[in-house]
């Protein structure tokens, strides 16, 4: 009877000692970005935010330890955690570091759902997106705005105007892949309710509209109309836009190699004598120079480089910044990190065309368009899409599985979001 009383599921034990050690080491990754991204970094300084990541990276690996049965992932985790410490002490190149840190966090989300990690994800980047947005409106953190020709570009208590926006982007993604029920989407779902509801919908409108008046951000405020877009097309209104077919399989799988391959050959190709190649460099914001500028003097690698950069465009004979994602990891990073990089979110892209999951495709339909201006493709807190890696393999491992949606009757549960097997 003792027994009987004190009896407890270990596994489960293992599935939720995962997911705590991984949403506090998530949450306070998220605190301390929030942090060094805005105005609370002269309040706070460095060395707390450093000791932050530090311990997020113990969590990370406790999480990998104490629940992962796979020798192999745990010895990996060590070598990151390891090779970060070592870094960190012997003062290496950050950029090392962060992809450690990086490689590690992805290791230890192996056991927990995506979806439940989007949830989270959600509410944190929210919770500290209006804790910047508060501070700075009662003055604790306050920067002067920019003051253009014609407009005036607030900071809204970050270190650079876009820095909110481009944040906001997260939030949406995370938000509306979270709270879509996967059995509302799909031929089969007469008298249910597609997807969140539209004043939700109308709420996440609202505020990246508010974002674009108080930033002019344009692209971005774009960016996200078009995945409002499509999200209504293809959950609200039932359009298949990504469905599963031959045509859409290819795309899924060579469209960020071939947006990488693009943006390379533009900042080789580009000319600033022809005007026409002036007049597409004006519509980037200089985007193109800098590429063209990168890659003329630094050249790309196999294992990549140190980058140095210049981002203060107050002074523009000095100012050398990469804003493409797919530009700065072949630049920084080098040609076989890159490939490996595309390799993933193309098998992450094609899951989720399998699976049916719209939503996914949606979010990393945006991100592969976006990567090529922007350079937070693996940026948790700016979009943490490349968590969903360990969904996606389980999808594609699983050939024989029954597609979603594809029959009313007894109905299994959406692809990689059933309990996480345990992988030797």
């Amino acid at each position: 009877m003792l027994n009987r009383t004190f009896r407890f599921n270990f596994e489960k034990f293992q599935v939720n000692l995962a997911e705590i050690l991984v949403f506090t080491g998530l949450f306070l990754w998220t605190v301390q970005i929030y942090f060094d991204d805005s105005g609370y970094l002269d309040l706070t300084g460095e060395l707390p935010l450093k000791l932050i990541r530090y311990f997020c990276m113990l969590l990370f690996m406790g999480a990998i330890y104490f629940t992962e049965k796979s020798y192999p992932v745990k010895l990996a985790g060590a070598i990151c955690l390891g090779g970060a410490f070592i870094m960190g002490i012997s003062k290496m190149s950050n950029d090392g570091i962060n992809l450690l840190q990086l490689m590690l966090t992805v290791l230890a989300v192996r056991n927990v759902s995506f979806r439940k990690t989007a949830k989270a994800m959600f509410w944190f980047c929210l919770f500290m997106m209006l804790a910047v947005i508060l501070a700075d409106d009662a003055g604790l953190i306050y920067v002067e705005p920019m003051l253009e020709t014609e407009r005036i570009r607030y900071f809204l208590g970050f270190k650079y105007v876009s820095l909110g926006p481009i944040k906001f982007f997260n939030i949406a993604a995370c938000g509306l892949y979270a709270y879509t029920d996967p059995e509302s989407v799909g031929p089969d779902t007469r008298g249910k309710v597609h997807g969140i509801l539209w004043i939700f919908l109308a709420f996440l409108f609202g505020a990246n509209y508010w974002y674009y008046r108080m930033t002019d951000t344009n692209l971005i405020f774009y960016l996200i109309c078009v995945m409002f877009l499509l999200y209504v097309l293809c959950v609200k209104f039932n359009l298949n836009l990504f469905a599963d077919n031959i045509l859409i399989r290819f795309l899924a799988s060579i469209g960020y190699p071939l947006l990488c391959v693009f943006t390379y050959v533009v900042a080789v190709l580009y000319d600033p004598k022809n005007s026409m190649w002036v007049r597409i460099d004006d519509w980037t914001h200089t985007r193109v120079q800098q590429m063209s500028k990168g890659v003329t003097r630094l050249g790309v690698h196999l294992l990549g480089q140190v980058l140095e950069e210049n981002p203060n465009a107050a002074d523009m004979s000095r100012y050398f910044y990469i804003d493409s994602a797919y530009m700065k990891n072949l630049l920084k990073f080098g040609i076989i990190y890159t490939v490996l990089l595309m390799i993933v979110f193309s098998i992450m892209f094609r899951a989720a065309v399998r699976a049916g999951d719209r939503v996914m495709c949606i979010w990393l339909f945006c991100t592969a368009a976006y990567s090529v201006f922007n350079n937070n493709m693996t940026s948790l807190v700016s979009n943490c899409a490349v968590l969903y890696i360990w969904t996606a393999v389980r999808i594609l491992r699983d050939k024989e599985r029954p597609l979603p949606f594809l029959s009313s009757k007894r109905r299994r549960p959406p692809l990689g979001e059933d309990l996480i097997e345990n992988h030797e």
